[in-house]
């Protein structure tokens, strides 16, 4: 591979060299699936422009292995002369088809870059192959494009015959989000979307499409993505484990529904094909839930009271607040347990480290989940609960820090706070 560059880097310099000096730059084209371009000769200089396989740019100078290039608007920028050759790739003029049902065609080779939608069975030609063979670049009209090779066919689709239905098929989403679409094709507009396990009515069929009907819209979706058999098969009771959201689809940009506390129950009737989300259902509603906020064991009041007490790390520290905005140290103690457990405690750091009525812990090795953890934080009073908060297991705990300015974890295993210590009360067994 060495030898390989070296030989190309020898064989640009000598084109350059050999260009007739009116010309001052030599046509090269890229030679890789993507080649990056930079502002200056290193890779670590701002990145300005991705060039895909076949382009043409001119150099017009080389430094040390990188290659000064310059576009037909005349930018200017630096790419490896690795990734480049004189020779031109595209070469081909294979006639290929849009599948069945379209496909994108992409600025560069990667789904990731600025796409169009084409329809299924236009006509194109391929005229080069990326070195990983599973993207090809294209031509249309005098302009150049990149497809996944997947997408063409060198066979023409036949045309569609659109076959319509006695009476209305039910069918029901099978992929996470079924995409609606004004007519049958995807350049046309989105007009709705349906979530994995909802219930259409089909129609019509035209070849890769179908027409349905979903919530008093009337468009156009992928057969591939509808099933005839109701996903909604199972009836298993979840619970919410950490404070989440249910959304309107199972895609956290779309619509929040609301907002659900830990500990709340809930029906799980299906779970999404890529195992992420559960559709639920509560009152006759559906909605979706991320699977990893559910249990399938119902939270105590430790858990709830943690995780709500979680939920507020990073809220400010201010004096004499109780939230739900911002806290001092009694403040958020006082806030949660009288959220989760109906709890009501003194305002003071004091009243609540000498509440008598719970239980006293006077070893931290006795401590557990939930437990009101005191500190003397003031040695120079009489005062031994001058800051509190609340345990979390595992040598941590969460409290509204004054020197911190927020709500924060930190350590009860070593330093200021095992030596501030005092002791802890057990409001929850």
């Amino acid at each position: 591979m060495k030898r390989f560059v070296w030989l190309v880097m020898l064989a640009l310099t000598a084109a350059i060299l050999a260009a007739p000096a009116a010309a001052e730059s030599i046509k090269v084209y890229v030679s890789e699936s993507t080649l990056k371009c930079y502002s200056a000769a290193s890779s670590s200089s701002r990145h300005v422009a991705t060039l895909g396989y076949g382009e043409s740019v001119s150099c017009i100078a080389i430094d040390a292995g990188w290659a000064k290039v310059q576009a037909d608007n005349g930018a200017t920028a630096f790419c490896r002369i690795d990734g480049l050759t004189t020779v031109d790739p595209n070469v081909g003029s294979l006639t290929a088809y849009v599948v069945s049902g379209g496909a994108n065609a992409y600025s560069r080779p990667g789904t990731s870059y600025k796409s169009v939608a084409l329809e299924g069975g236009m006509k194109l030609t391929v005229v080069a192959l990326t070195p990983g063979k599973s993207w090809c670049r294209v031509k249309k009209s005098g302009n150049y494009a990149y497809m996944r090779v997947s997408d063409l066919t060198t066979e023409k689709p036949a045309a569609s015959t659109v076959v319509a239905s006695a009476s209305p098929v039910t069918v029901y989403a099978a992929d996470n989000i079924v995409k609606i679409y004004s007519s049958a094709s995807r350049s046309a507009s989105c007009t709705a979307a349906a979530g994995y396990g909802e219930k259409l009515s089909c129609t019509a069929v035209d070849g890769s499409w179908a027409k349905v009907k979903y919530g008093g819209i009337t468009g156009w979706c992928f057969t591939s993505k509808l099933v005839t058999e109701d996903p909604d098969t199972a009836s298993v009771t979840v619970y919410v484990a950490s404070d989440t959201k249910a959304y309107a689809l199972p895609d956290k940009s779309s619509a929040e529904l609301c907002t659900l506390a830990t500990g709340v129950s809930l029906k799980c009737v299906s779970i999404t094909p890529d195992g992420d989300w559960l559709r639920v259902t509560a009152s006759g509603k559906y909605g979706y839930v991320p699977a990893d906020d559910m249990t399938a064991t119902k939270p105590g009041k430790v858990d709830a009271l943690i995780s709500l007490a979680n939920a507020q790390l990073g809220k400010p520290y201010v004096y004499a607040t109780r939230g739900p905005n911002s806290f001092d140290c009694s403040g958020l103690t006082l806030y949660c347990f009288r959220e989760v457990a109906d709890i009501s405690l003194g305002r003071s750091a004091q009243s609540q480290g000498y509440n008598e009525k719970y239980s006293k812990i006077t070893s931290l090795s006795e401590l557990k989940r939930g437990d009101i953890v005191c500190f003397d934080t003031e040695p120079g009073d009489s005062d031994l609960t001058d800051h509190v908060g609340i345990y979390l297991g595992d040598g941590k705990f969460i409290h509204a820090s004054s020197s911190k300015g927020e709500v924060v974890i930190s350590s009860l295993s070593s330093g200021y706070y095992r030596r501030a210590f005092s002791w802890a009360r057990r409001l929850i067994d």
